[in-house]
């Protein structure tokens, strides 16, 4: 057999869109079968069968596990243009579709049909097969098309622009919008913008960015400009010429639709627009005595764009490129060389997702902004994105030495207060707290001011069972050997719910398993992983969990773990956890960092008094948050911060 028709693990995994561990586990269950199991070498005709068997449907299973990068689905970003455009874009696309185009042959015509309405392009001749038909008003847009011509699939045809000029009419009032750009996120599978991590942006948001930072004369720089918008809306002031316009993409689509678009704003100059074929990441080496774009570094007065968001990128082709991210993050990557382009005293401004706010992967690049930047606003612009379900933040920064004194701006709704950036440093994996006003500083500090210990190094932890195939292994039944197993939805604060599942406890047939004297502690603690909240239940009778509900058994001497229990149950404990761990995954390492005072460690304190009567069933856990706001000397007014607070 030969080589090209066998695949390692990793090769399998990048054709089939998962991870090494779903092959992995796939081979256990014999979904998969290798040509050498030990080796675990795949052929790809294997790989070619499990494919079509996850699209047709025959393998349900798996095809829950095929992820965002294998749908093929489209969809009109209502975001990006008014809604009476909506029925010329997806005209377009439906004639393109009819024609069974290729996206870039569908750009093409598409451009071609624009330019021929807004007069860019005139028929010459009906007796030719190609662009000689056409006369063009300006030399740079003639040398766009050409060269695009050259690759189209099946050459030039006459009857698609027919049918696209006998069925489509643009008014003159929609072409101030990029028809283009939003066509292209039309036609382009979602897969494809998954993994390019490219999601255009509202015009509204950009507009705030040029009221607020935009000088006359200012060069700007998109290094990721996709169809251009961002350098559109810069464009549309009335100060902002042509020549100061700089954009960069890796996708060559995208490059000539923004260079038609700034060509069809400036109509009245002929003009090769400064937008570059490059990939900003790889192409771009400040390293390099050869860079021969060194003209770019310390070039800019505004680096504005938004940048891909989780785009698939190999960490390890960019660790020496780009020392300071180990997170393969790609939106870390753009910030890194952006803060080369940019002049000192310049800003940067990009759009990026909730996720860079506290997650711990993410404290290389904010680590980076600290010691690089003054950030001089921070603003929660919501869920804008179609398809998008996190929360998106807009990052204007200022290139220049921080200055220990400096306030930032937070925009959060109708919130507007200052920070100080000194405090992020002084944060745990340098956290962006956006929600730390001074009367929230205060009561976190007056919380950790008591001398306390926290769970690290003083406590056991478990992941509840990973069985890899639950319809093989979970019965809703109890059958002879089989015994309850609880998942997150089962854990209530302090106490299981009734179980509703049952497993045969056989841990060399399951794909994730921790040493079974965990799970049959005399007493542990059960949370449940996937929550916005703390929600721990105690449990002394030694039962199994799913991986929903993960596992915490304590070390301490001198505190009841019942006492832990309602401590992470309380209200002043599920505020510290919202607002340093703004997570929907309840983690380990957020967890390791909640204080247990060391008055708690004295069997005799009140506290265990009080935990014995609410397990009792005298008290509800009411009783414990006001013996907590008794002892952290809480005011009336932090109860009220405690009691209104909301995530982001």
């Amino acid at each position: 057999m030969s080589q090209e028709t066998l695949l390692s693990l990793k090769q399998a995994a990048t054709e089939l869109n998962v991870s090494e561990a779903t092959i992995r586990n796939w081979i256990k269950q014999e979904l998969i079968m290798p040509f050498d199991k030990r080796k675990n070498i795949i052929t790809r005709n294997e790989v070619i069968r499990i494919k079509n068997q996850i699209f047709s449907g025959e393998i349900s299973k798996l095809r829950t596990r095929a992820n965002k990068l294998n749908c093929s689905s489209s969809f009109l970003p209502n975001e990006y243009i008014p809604g009476q455009l909506s029925d010329i874009v997806l005209g377009i696309n439906k004639v393109c579709r009819k024609a069974e185009l290729s996206v870039s042959d569908s750009m093409f015509y598409s451009t071609l049909l624009i330019l021929l309405q807004k007069k860019e392009v005139t028929i010459a001749t009906e007796n030719s097969s190609n662009l000689t038909i056409f006369n063009f008003k300006r030399k740079n847009v003639e040398h766009i098309m050409l060269e695009w011509e050259k690759e189209l699939a099946t050459g030039y045809n006459d009857s698609i622009i027919k049918q696209l000029f006998d069925n489509v009419n643009i008014n003159e009032v929609y072409f101030d919008y990029d028809i283009l750009g939003a066509l292209y996120q039309v036609i382009m599978s979602e897969g494809n913008k998954s993994l390019k991590g490219s999601y255009f942006t509202p015009s509204s948001i950009i507009d705030d960015i040029i009221s607020k930072y935009y000088k006359e004369n200012d060069k700007i720089l998109d290094p990721c400009c996709g169809s251009g918008q961002f350098l559109l809306r810069f464009a549309k002031h009335n100060k902002c010429f042509y020549n100061q316009l700089f954009g960069i993409d890796a996708d060559k689509i995208c490059v000539r639709l923004a260079s038609i678009n700034l060509l069809l704003c400036y109509d009245a100059a002929d003009f090769t627009p400064h937008i570059y074929h490059l990939n900003t990441l790889q192409d771009i080496d400040p390293n390099s005595i050869f860079d021969e774009y060194n003209f770019l570094y310390d070039a800019f007065d505004i680096v504005a764009t938004n940048p891909p968001w989780g785009s698939v990128i190999n960490r390890y082709e960019y660790m020496a490129k780009f020392p300071q991210i180990s997170s393969g993050e790609s939106y870390s990557y753009f910030l890194v060389v952006s803060h080369l382009f940019v002049k000192q005293g310049g800003i940067i401004s990009f759009i990026l997702p909730e996720s860079i706010l506290n997650i711990h992967i993410h404290k290389d690049i904010r680590k980076f902004i600290l010691e690089h930047f003054n950030i001089i606003q921070i603003t929660e612009l919501g869920k804008v994105f179609s398809g998008v379900f996190t929360k998106v933040y807009r990052f204007d920064l200022k290139k220049e030495n921080p200055h220990p004194e400096h306030l930032i701006k937070i925009q959060r709704d109708t919130l507007r207060f200052k920070q100080r950036q000194s405090f992020y440093k002084e944060n745990s994996d340098y956290m962006f707290n956006i929600q730390n006003q001074d009367d929230v500083s205060a009561l976190i500090h007056k919380v950790y001011a008591k001398k306390h210990i926290t769970l690290k190094n003083n406590a056991d932890w478990a992941l509840g069972i990973v069985t890899g195939n639950n319809n093989k292994y979970i019965s809703k039944e109890k059958k002879d050997r089989y015994e309850e197993i609880y998942r997150g939805k089962d854990v209530f604060p302090l106490f299981l719910g009734k179980a509703k599942e049952y497993i045969l406890f056989q841990p060399e047939a399951f794909q994730q398993v921790a040493p079974e004297w965990k799970y049959r502690a005399k007493e542990k603690l059960i949370y449940r992983f996937i929550s916005n909240k703390l929600i721990f239940a105690y449990d002394d009778q030694q039962v199994l969990t799913l991986n929903s509900a993960n596992i915490c058994i304590p070390k301490f001497s001198g505190i009841i773990m019942q006492t832990i229990a309602a401590l992470f149950n309380s209200r002043i404990y599920n505020f510290l956890f919202s607002f340093t761990c703004n997570t929907h995954k309840v983690l380990r390492s957020d967890l390791e960092k909640l204080p247990i005072p060391l008055d708690f460690l004295d069997i005799t304190n009140d506290i265990h008094k009080i935990t014995r009567e609410i397990f009792s069933g005298y008290y509800s856990l009411e009783i414990m948050d006001n013996y907590l706001f008794r002892y952290f000397e809480i005011t009336e007014e932090q109860t009220k911060i405690i009691q209104n607070y909301r995530k982001n």
